[in-house]
């Protein structure tokens, strides 16, 4: 098990609407120290920002939250003396509010920037998405403790389009 926090980067589409935040959570799974494959569930709430001069309306007011839920894969084809380079992937469920999401041209589109769509943010009450993450990092030791630091490209599909964020975490795991 361990725990994780650092800064969630909203990426491509949604970098417009959207400015860097922080993100923190908790993470368990069977992934041995020295073997190649293991298995996670991991969990995390993240809080953007919204770029300036966006109307609450369409960007969402109050506080953007997301929460995620994810089952990976992890595969480190790569450790050298306590330093373990790895793949990680798996399948997401997104709850989220106050945030909008990309939206294909020809779905719904609520509003426009730079000539992409968006559906409105909802401000109300929070809403469900399944989707995929995959990424990288580094296993290592300082001193006897396990800590891993990793990015991972998280997609929320809607309305045919995928809007995306860039979790980058610093963690320390506990065997």
């Amino acid at each position: 098990w361990g725990v994780y926090g650092g800064t969630t980067w909203p990426w491509g589409n949604i970098d417009p609407v959207y400015t860097n935040g922080f993100h923190a959570g908790g993470v368990l799974g069977w992934e041995s120290q020295r073997s190649l494959i293991g298995l996670r569930l991991d969990g995390s709430m993240s809080q953007i920002n919204r770029e300036q001069g966006f109307s609450t309306i369409n960007a969402g007011s109050g506080t953007p939250l997301l929460l995620q839920f994810a089952g990976d894969l992890k595969v480190k084809p790569l450790n050298f003396g306590g330093w373990a380079l790895y793949g990680i992937g798996g399948l997401n469920y997104f709850r989220y509010k106050r945030i909008a999401l990309a939206s294909e041209e020809g779905n719904e589109c609520d509003f426009e920037v730079r000539d992409a769509c968006y559906t409105n943010a909802n401000n109300e009450s929070w809403s469900d998405k399944f989707g995929f993450n995959f990424g990288g990092g580094l296993d290592f030791h300082i001193g006897s403790q396990d800590m891993f630091l990793q990015a991972r490209y998280m997609a929320i599909p809607s309305n045919g389009a995928r809007s995306w964020t860039l979790p980058v975490s610093l963690g320390v795991r506990y065997f």
